[in-house]
């Protein structure tokens, strides 16, 4: 068999071939084991059309590679803006263009835009992010079932402890599950400052990536363990704690100590990244989310997090419900 009867035999060549960079390589079987003995490169464009110089014959146990054509993936690669742009649509982008060149092609933004909450969708964070979900929900499955066992050997006030915290769990699971997943990736997109064009916030753009931005949202969203979870009435200039208020406050199975803040650019802003009085003393723009945990009955630090992550699932979900980036 020569090489153009093993492509013919395998139904050709598809349209991202690249023909000239073909690769083959030699294996020599011995009585102990196989062993690769040479590679070299093959013209395969000049083996099918005949040249018997290029057209080698193969021996057993050969690899033929026909490599892909550089930059063939991007052939046709496009990406979607939304929202308010002058011209939104779907783009063909080419490799290497950036976010300001479709900002460009889009018209410019609107009066009415506002960049800080746009809204950046890439494939590869959604399946990363999908993976690392799935993995979470394994590991606390697993976590769950050791629990449950622990409440068959407590007595009677510790089973009671136990037994609440495996609900709790099972409603972190639950509320871990029901979440969409976005694929989001928080970007800073600043066109009309000089220099933003070339800068680190300038991102390139990938097939598949999508971008929303919306008009100025008149509005702060407080949920979680509050007594009434709701959309308040953006107020220039208030805190947190104002917000936190207009709610009615806090319940008694809140973890006040654990309060963050969801931004409109997807960031978050919690005790943890607080240099002074805590997150309540926060301002907070139009847009942002306020998520108020609840106390983890049982689990530690690891739990506090695994909850806070679940609420702010569930925060994401109720502003895609509200029709809101």
């Amino acid at each position: 068999m020569k090489i153009s009867d093993l492509i013919r035999s395998a139904g050709g060549l598809v349209r991202g071939a690249n023909p000239l960079g073909g690769d083959l390589t030699h294996y020599a079987t011995t009585a102990e084991t196989p062993r690769q003995v040479a590679s070299q490169t093959v013209d395969v464009s000049s083996a099918l059309a005949g040249e018997k110089s290029a057209d080698l014959t193969l021996r057993d146990g050969d690899v033929l590679t026909v490599p892909e054509r550089t930059g063939w993936r991007n052939v046709g690669a496009s990406v979607t803006i939304r929202g308010e742009v002058a011209r939104p649509g779907v783009y063909g982008v080419q490799l290497g263009e950036r976010l300001s060149s479709l900002l460009e092609r889009a018209g410019g933004l609107l009066p009415t835009a506002y960049p800080q909450a746009a809204v950046f969708e890439r494939i590869s964070v959604y399946e990363s992010q999908q993976k690392g979900r799935q993995e979470l929900i394994e590991r606390l499955e697993r976590e769950s079932v050791v629990v449950k066992a622990a409440v068959s050997t407590a007595g009677i006030e510790e089973a009671a402890l136990q037994q609440a915290a495996i609900e709790q769990r099972q409603r972190i699971l639950d509320a871990l599950r029901r979440a969409p997943i976005s694929g989001r990736l928080v970007i800073h997109p600043h066109p009309e400052q000089k220099g933003f064009a070339g800068s680190a916030d300038d991102i390139e753009l990938r097939a598949g990536d999508s971008l929303k931005i919306p008009k100025v949202p008149g509005f702060v969203l407080i949920v979680g363990q509050v007594y009434n979870s709701n959309a308040i009435t953006f107020t220039p200039g208030k805190k947190a704690s104002w917000y936190l208020s207009q709610s009615g406050g806090a319940t008694r199975l809140a973890n006040t100590g654990a309060i963050f803040i969801i931004r409109a650019n997807g960031s978050v802003t919690s005790g943890r990244n607080e240099m002074s009085y805590g997150v309540l003393s926060s301002e907070v723009g139009p847009g942002d989310t306020i998520v108020v945990p609840e106390k983890v009955i049982v689990g530690g630090s690891g739990w506090k997090d695994v909850a806070a992550t679940a609420q702010m699932a569930e925060a994401a979900a109720l502003l895609g419900a509200m029709g809101i980036p």
